[in-house]
């Protein structure tokens, strides 16, 4: 059993990636789910009407009245001489409580485990956890800045939104014989597209979309080039096709499923697709806590699904106790260790020894005077009872 910091730090050792990239996450019940704020509200609230489409407004109205009412309130106000895009107010908002996609991780496991036994009793049957990811075969770690994340955001969602427009303009100017030259499709028709690629991308877009899009692996628009020749061989026409068909194929392929309904979101409540890949956000210094907290984000690609279910973890990929000889798997890049509740209180006064206290981790003023008071009180409260022994035994 995990039954100390020094177990538990012998856990973290063993299975630290030898490229430096992990983060941790700690949670006081090892039933539940790895998700986000957002994603429980949703379920505890409206999960009984099952309505992707009501979840997906209800996200957007969420975001977006915070963001309208934020200039009344200075105190919100982050840094002065920045103007902050809608990640780092996403970030204010959720520091001010209100549910949204980002998922709470940090850089150092000391701070993760004290928030998996911050509020466990010693008492309770059962266990907390802390969960650790790191690059595998089958997930990569990608981290961004905020500010680079949400240019990519914003690019991607320009190039798709503009490719659904243009599309739904030739079918239209088609049908009401605007566009005379009714000819056939050549290989060459979607230089228009490409072109809208090029406006919309920037020096590092290649690379971050390697990391995330906002289409399934069916539409991935770098061989957006190759989509007539696709369309053509699946409709069995080796050369030329007459125009409405052609864009009325590839507008029927960007409604599949609804997808183009997400070109028109936004980054409260848009899905992204990663092929396996974890998108961890570096925030701004927004304030002491994240900077105590050596806070990172898990950007999660749903509003409404888990990051990691339950099912996602067996005993393969989680730890129950350390021993030198234990087997090292490596392949799912998602640790779960467990830490039994009747050892909370013991670990939560070795962090104190670390420096990991309520108001280290906590730093606004409220902790401090909280657990200030609460010292100077447990030291008068034994001052008391020596005076009131002693005046026991005079009587």
């Amino acid at each position: 059993m995990i039954e100390s910091v020094s177990d538990f730090l012998k856990v973290v050792e063993a299975f630290y990636p030898d490229d430096g990239i992990a983060f941790f996450r700690g949670q006081g019940s090892s039933e539940w789910a790895v998700n986000s704020s957002l994603c429980r509200l949703i379920k505890d609230k409206l999960g009984n009407v099952n309505d992707n489409a009501l979840n997906w407004r209800f996200a957007r109205s969420l975001f977006s009245e915070f963001e309208r009412n934020i200039p009344s309130y200075p105190e919100a106000s982050i840094l002065k001489s920045y103007s902050p895009n809608q990640l780092d107010l996403m970030f204010v908002a959720q520091h001010y409580g209100l549910s949204t996609r980002l998922i709470d991780w940090s850089k150092n496991p000391l701070i993760a485990l004290y928030f998996a036994v911050e509020k466990i009793e010693k008492k309770d049957n059962g266990n907390s956890a802390v969960y650790m990811i790191f690059n595998s075969e089958r997930q990569k770690v990608n981290v961004f800045s905020s500010q680079a994340f949400f240019d990519y955001y914003a690019a991607e969602k320009n190039i798709w939104t503009e490719f659904y427009k243009v599309i739904e303009e030739k079918i239209s100017n088609i049908l009401t014989n605007e566009e005379k030259d009714i000819r056939s499709i050549s290989f060459n028709d979607l230089s228009i597209f490409n072109k809208i690629i090029n406006d919309n991308s920037t020096a590092s877009y290649v690379d971050i979309n390697l990391s995330f899009s906002l289409h399934s692996d069916e539409l991935n628009h770098f061989n957006f080039s190759l989509l007539p020749i696709r369309i053509m061989q699946d409709m069995h026409e080796k050369e030329r096709m007459d125009d409405l068909r052609f864009y009325m194929e590839i507008k029927k392929l960007l409604e599949k499923d609804n997808a183009h309904l997400n070109f028109f979101s936004n980054i409260s409540n848009g899905k992204i697709f990663t092929n396996n890949n974890v998108c961890i956000i570096n925030p701004l210094p927004l304030n002491p806590r994240i900077k105590n907290q050596q806070g990172v984000f898990l950007f999660s690609n749903s509003i409404n699904e888990d990051v990691y279910c339950l099912d996602a973890f067996n005993e393969h990929n989680t730890i129950i106790e350390f021993n030198s000889n234990m087997e090292r798997h490596y392949n799912d890049g998602v640790l779960k260790i467990l830490i039994p509740n009747k050892f909370s209180r013991k670990i939560m006064k070795e962090l104190g020894y670390y420096g990991i206290t309520k108001d280290f981790v906590y730093p606004e003023l409220s902790s401090y005077t909280e657990v200030m008071q609460e010292k100077i009180l447990r030291k008068y409260i034994d001052e008391a009872k020596t005076i009131e022994e002693n005046l026991r035994k005079r009587d």
